[in-house]
């Protein structure tokens, strides 16, 4: 039978309570996650709706183009074309 963690942690509480072991207890709470915030800085500028619509615009008269050249002519990632083109970002896609 194979336990989550939270299942692991629960029953070393109650095996702490059980056997008046106060560090196993404390063994347990080591085992959640701990959230460290953000780890990288976003390094993509944001979008604005102008630049978006431009991208959009440029997209539907180059429908060939890959999207990873679209971004370098506009200075954006491949990736955030594909949002814009696909409805993630800017106004909605195409």
């Amino acid at each position: 039978m194979s336990r989550t963690i939270p299942e692991i942690r629960s029953r070393l509480h109650e095996l702490a309570i059980e056997h008046e072991l106060p560090e196993l207890a404390q063994l347990a709470e080591e085992t959640k996650r701990q959230y460290h915030g953000r780890r990288a800085p976003p390094r993509a500028r944001p979008v604005d709706k102008a630049t978006a619509a431009r991208v959009q615009r440029f997209a539907r008269l180059h429908p060939n183009m890959p999207q990873r050249e679209i971004g370098r002519r506009f200075g954006i990632d491949g990736g955030r074309v594909s949002e814009i083109l696909f409805g993630k970002r800017g106004e909605p896609g195409i």
